[in-house]
């Protein structure tokens, strides 16, 4: 299940075409997609950020459920009082990273974290959380095993945020996430060595 997650997000690359907010836009628009009318009170992400999203339905709805998601795994991680950031994944910093990046135009790759890809990283991870399982005294063992599988669900929708991407953002978005889980496991690696 983990392979399949997160594509191996390579640096290869050193510049890579990025498009602006308005580009996506007039891209969405050009292909006629109905866009998601909302009251400003419901944003998602931000303004400038939601503007884009609404343009991409798909992409709207997957970035909502993704941070559903990353809510209850956050509430998880406080109960369970680890002490990872799950801020550090937030979905909501993710696409902003990623779209004011485009619309900056930045051409620049971001590095993946010694070369690591995101499947190997989410596996990382997960050892991690069983490492933790297996450490932890008897009461600590389920509220560690219900992070874990919280873990594993938003993982999932990471990875369902990225299909709904226009392709030209998939592999930025791959890289920012595996830079960002890798910051996660060495979060994790800490509190192993601290157990």
């Amino acid at each position: 299940m983990l392979s399949t997650l997160l594509l191996a997000a390579c640096g290869s690359k050193t510049k890579t075409e990025q498009k602006s907010a308005s580009e996506l836009i007039a891209d969405a628009d050009h292909f006629q997609v109905d866009t998601i009318v909302a009251d400003p009170a419901d944003t998602l992400v931000s303004s400038s950020v939601d503007h884009v999203l609404r343009h991409y339905p798909e992409l709207y709805r997957a970035a909502e459920k993704a941070q559903q998601i990353y809510s209850k795994w956050a509430l998880q991680e406080q109960q369970t009082q680890l002490k990872t950031q799950p801020s550090l994944l937030d979905i909501r910093s993710i696409l902003t990273e990623l779209l004011s990046a485009s619309q900056q135009r930045e051409a620049t790759s971001l590095p993946t974290g010694e070369g690591r890809g995101g499947a190997q990283l989410l596996d990382s991870i997960d050892a991690a959380y069983l490492h933790l399982i297996s450490e932890a005294p008897a009461e600590r063992k389920t509220d560690i095993g219900h992070s874990r599988k919280a873990f594993l669900a938003y993982a999932e929708r990471l990875q369902q945020v990225m299909q709904a991407l226009p392709e030209d953002l998939r592999e930025r978005y791959s890289s920012i996430v595996a830079l960002r889980l890798q910051r996660l496991l060495q979060e994790q690696q800490k509190l192993t060595t601290d157990n």
